[in-house]
């Protein structure tokens, strides 16, 4: 049997694929920051005020956007954006 018709379009390539990864794909950071903070005598909600505090240039925001490579050099730039707290709204007072 032969088919009748136009041969079928070519179908296109997608030019792009966006994820929302955090809390769809996987288990939403949050909670993996609480523990962390928790486990290891940090205030709670100091390491995402600190990730706020350094929007938009900050290293974690850099390496969201793919800006900059999940390497040494990011993580000795997300050490400072953690280590200052005059930057952290509410953190200066209790220090």
């Amino acid at each position: 049997m032969t088919a009748t018709g136009p041969p079928p379009a070519k179908q296109s390539r997608p030019k792009a694929l966006l994820f929302d990864i955090g809390g769809v794909c996987v288990v939403s950071p949050f909670q993996a920051i609480l523990d962390y903070e928790r486990a290891h005598g940090i205030p709670v909600g100091w390491v995402n005020a600190a990730i706020a505090a350094a929007a938009p240039a900050g290293a974690w925001q850099r390496v969201e956007r793919g800006e900059v490579p999940l390497d040494d050099a990011f993580f000795a730039a997300f050490a400072e954006d953690l280590a200052a707290p005059e930057e952290v709204p509410g953190e200066k007072a209790r220090l």
